[in-house]
């Protein structure tokens, strides 16, 4: 049992020690006329805010408590007020971001939304997101993607309302905006530039510490003076110094996430060898002795970098080619208003179509909705939905869908169906969905990537140990080669890849 505390009724302060100065729920700094405290497990844990105080009294109160077990790392500040989720209710706002769906045997209608979802931290994040929708009646399904802060949602209409969901989310401390394929690509391209820099400063720093290397090397050939080698060295430090702390601050910080929790990951081992090689070479400078290796911590870095920006570039991408399909429909369409006259033809939103309207599609243009030919014969290409690059023949009684394009001759269509009813769009919500689900053999590589790293520190550590005995000046750096060598990589971009 959880017992929330506030003192500002009680006039009492917790009892704080100087261990526990943050935020027990999102680790910010407690100002020390903070009023709040949450006991959990027996022990009083300090909160900043009410806010964070109410949040964590939630998930407590719902049996959650494990997720402050499992995390990895603290949340955010949640928001001071929620947002006004009741105008999601409404229908016409819906339109554009909820789907119709059948599910079971029953062919029950269900209603879907993929979402945003901010302030995720971590794996135990999706884990309290999962566990706390489930709790509520109605909810059918719900997908989380703790990587791309992506999810989708399927709820019973009639048990369950939106504006709910999306309260039930808030109180835990995750607000949720409801997105369609456009309003994801913001968050990637954010996400690709700060990669992007990351490699730029690496890269950058890996070509100039490389010929700083190549002079150093010529000089212990050949000689060189101690000034001149102290000063190549200083100017290696300088460059190599920003991408250890920018570059790879992501293996770091996924290093020390997994460390905190108990698990071992792929990225632990290469935040050992950037760290050691790294320091190992500042104390060779500053001695003016022994070894120095920063051209090799830089294009380590850089490399490594390297694949994880291919993964999501390769991600951005599949996006941005699902946005590009969606936006092959035509904001407007020609809408038959009368049988003749000459106002018989009105330019109108796809979006005001109805059921059983008639639109005329000349030759060329895209046909906005899926449909019954009327009036017409033509040549339809269908290639994004099929592939096929010839043109398939329609005539009056066949139907043609949303996003193909009419080749040959005018058409007169009966709308049967649009928006994200289409069958255009219904691909690309299945492609996306695809992207959520998490196959089984997921779970088996990260549980062998868990036991790959601890086997890799173990014989690293033996090699040390025992290089530390046979030639203690060769022990460093033959341990740092070992970590090097045995370090996951292929392990740790075959999943996200292949996903």
């Amino acid at each position: 049992m959880a017992r929330l505390i506030f003192n500002m009724a009680l006039k009492q302060h917790c009892n704080m020690t100087d261990s526990c100065t943050s935020c027990y729920h999102c680790g910010l700094p407690v100002p020390d006329n903070s009023d709040f405290c949450l006991v959990i497990e027996n022990q009083s844990r300090a909160m900043c805010c009410p806010g964070c105080a109410a949040v964590a009294a939630t998930i407590i109160g719902s049996g959650l408590g494990n997720f402050y077990n499992f995390r990895t790392e603290q949340l955010k500040q949640p928001a001071p007020e929620k947002a006004q989720f009741k105008d999601w209710d409404i229908p016409a706002l819906q339109n554009d971001y909820v789907s119709l769906d059948t599910q079971g045997p029953s062919q029950q209608v269900v209603r879907r939304i993929r979402v945003h979802i901010g302030n995720i931290s971590c794996a135990a994040c999706v884990w309290l997101i999962e566990k706390q929708l489930k709790k509520l009646p109605g909810i059918e399904q719900v997908l989380v993607n703790g990587t791309t802060h992506r999810g989708e949602i399927a709820w019973n209409p009639e048990q369950l309302k939106l504006s709910q969901i999306l309260n039930a989310m808030a109180d835990i401390g995750y607000l949720v905006t409801p997105i369609n394929n456009e309003s994801q690509l913001p968050d990637l391209k954010q996400q690709t530039r700060t990669m992007l820099m990351r490699l730029g400063v690496a890269g950058l720093a890996m070509m100039q510490t490389t010929m700083l290397a190549i002079a150093l090397y010529a000089g212990a050939l050949q000689g060189i003076e101690a000034q001149w080698q102290h000063l190549l060295r200083i100017v290696s430090v300088i460059l190599v110094t920003p991408v250890v702390f920018y570059s790879a601050q992501p293996f770091f910080i996924n290093a020390w996430r997994s460390l905190r929790l108990g698990h071992l990951v792929m990225d632990v081992p290469v935040a050992l060898a950037i760290a050691l090689a790294y320091s190992a070479s500042l104390w060779a400078t500053w001695q003016q002795s022994g070894e120095v290796y920063f051209d090799s911590v830089a294009m380590f870095t850089f490399f490594l970098l390297l694949g994880r920006f291919a993964e999501q570039r390769i991600r951005y991408r599949n996006l941005l080619s699902v946005h590009d399909q969606d936006c092959l429909l035509p904001p407007a369409a020609t809408k038959i208003t009368s049988a003749s006259g000459p106002n018989r033809f009105k330019t109108v939103p796809i979006k005001t179509l109805k059921l059983g309207d008639l639109i005329y599609v000349e030759a060329g243009q895209t046909i906005p909705c899926d449909g019954t030919i009327k009036k017409g014969i033509s040549q339809i290409s269908e290639a994004v939905l099929t592939g096929e690059s010839r043109a398939v023949r329609k005539q009056a009684g066949q139907t043609v869908c949303a996003g193909t394009v009419n080749g040959a001759n005018p058409l007169v269509i009966k709308v049967s169906v649009f928006g994200r009813d289409t069958r255009l769009s219904n691909i690309l919500e299945l492609a996306e969905r695809a992207a959520l689900e998490k196959p089984p053999w997921v779970g088996i590589a990260d549980r062998v990537a868990g036991w790959f790293v601890g086997a890799v520190l173990v014989i690293a550590s033996l090699v040390g140990l025992f290089w530390a005995f046979s030639d203690p000046s060769r022990a460093l750096w033959i341990m740092l080669s070992v970590l090097v060598v045995t370090c996951p990589c292929a392990l740790s971009l075959a999943t996200p890849t292949v996903m």
